[in-house]
């Protein structure tokens, strides 16, 4: 048995409980590292995107994580590039003046 483990339609499926906004961090690398050691929530379902965003707001990065369950290294790189390819993404509109 995998534990009860099993994939299911989630009828109250929001983003927001799985995408998480933060506040820029002084130092990226120690932030992104916290948030990839902490251990997912076997209590949801088993993956996680963090929205990192850049000291001077001009960037920022995504970070997938993802239940090796849910995918192997080579899957969780292949869904992490389709998720983030530009042709998917519409164009943006240029701010009023």
């Amino acid at each position: 048995s995998f534990g009860g483990a099993r994939r299911e339609p989630d009828p109250r499926f929001d983003p927001q409980d799985h995408v998480r906004l933060h506040a820029p961090a002084p130092d990226f690398h120690a932030a992104a590292g916290r948030l990839m050691e902490r251990p997912l929530d076997r209590s949801r379902p088993p993956w996680e995107a963090h929205v990192l965003p850049a000291q001077d707001g001009a960037s920022f990065a995504v970070l997938f994580k993802f239940h090796h369950a849910l995918a192997d290294g080579l899957r969780a790189l292949t869904l992490a590039a389709a998720l983030m390819d530009p042709m998917d993404l519409p164009t943006p509109r240029p701010r009023p003046a």
